[in-house]
């Protein structure tokens, strides 16, 4: 039996409008995309990489070892930058209505290319999220979401790859043994200062946990 697809309401329809607005504003300004990679932010995890970077077109998972650690937040904001340094919109789905873009501002996030989408019905979220990576106009889409069925994830994916940016999703480390359509996954926690080569500040180590085409296994702090 085919799967029934609600009927957007007014709401949505109203935000679909908006959004498609925006984002023309912003297509002409993105170069189309290639096969390039993109330098995560971080020499050493770009090393780590098979491509020597970001893929676009691509899904990649930050796994937050430790509730409220935020360092996977902070990671995937980081690639989400990237990908968008070149034109295109940077867009983050805030579900939860707790994103604060002056401090997106602080770790060089372009604001005037920044696009937050909150959405209340469960319902519309997944559909905002597929619209988002399928939009050509869109470099990166950044996100915190939990449960995806297979069907779904496969969804994403192929959203993703069909619109060619990046899809950055931060998720409980809990998923890390579940099945995954993601290009890449990554499981990021923090790391107790101290040491020869603490610098000050926060650091966090990287672990790839999954890699298409790559070795996972591999960490950088």
């Amino acid at each position: 039996m085919a799967k029934q697809v609600p009927l957007l309401d007014d709401a949505t329809r109203r935000l679909a409008a908006s959004l498609r607005a925006q984002l023309q504003r912003l297509e002409a300004r993105r170069p189309m995309h290639d096969r390039l990679p993109i330098s995560s932010g971080c020499q050493a995890l770009d090393h780590l990489l098979p491509s020597g970077g970001l893929v676009r077109g691509s899904l990649v998972e930050c796994l937050e070892h430790g509730a409220g650690s935020g360092g996977a937040d902070t990671l995937a904001l980081i690639f989400a930058r990237q990908a968008a340094l070149e034109g295109g919109a940077l867009v983050v789905l805030d579900h939860r209505r707790w994103f604060y873009p002056p401090a997106a501002a602080v770790w060089g996030v372009d604001l005037e290319r920044l696009l937050v989408i909150r959405v209340s019905q469960q319902r519309d979220q997944l559909w905002a999220l597929d619209q988002c990576l399928r939009c050509p106009a869109v470099a990166a889409v950044w996100t915190r979401w939990e449960d995806l069925d297979e069907h779904d994830f496969r969804r994403l994916q192929l959203a993703v790859e069909n619109g060619g940016g990046v899809g950055l999703l931060v998720r409980p480390h809990r998923f890390r043994k579940r099945p995954s359509w993601s290009d890449l996954q990554l499981l990021v926690h923090p790391v107790a200062p101290g040491g020869k080569d603490f610098r000050g500040g926060r650091q966090i180590r990287v672990e790839i946990a999954r890699c298409r085409h790559g070795n996972s296994g591999r960490t950088v702090d």
